[in-house]
């Protein structure tokens, strides 16, 4: 289950670091992963490759999000106490 949490929020466009995000984005990536879901049960993908599908989809999301939004000096400090 956290796996999937975290890959709807990734693919929402909520960055793992934090950031801003809304409900619309939860939405579009709670139908993005439904649709991959449903698509590889109808492929008849066993359970593992399902998991191994949708770990290298979250993590070129998260290499993807890196590239985009890199972090800055801003960034970097936001966090600290």
């Amino acid at each position: 289950m956290p796996f999937e949490v975290i890959m709807v929020v990734v693919l929402g466009g909520i960055r793992l670091r934090g950031g801003r995000g809304g409900v619309f984005n939860l939405l579009i990536g709670v139908m993005l992963i439904s649709v991959l879901h449903n698509g590889m049960t109808l492929l008849n993908l066993s359970g593992q490759v399902q998991n191994l599908v949708k770990g290298l989809i979250l993590i070129s999301a998260i290499v993807i999000d890196n590239y985009i939004n890199p972090r800055d000096a801003e960034t970097d400090t936001q966090g600290d106490l």
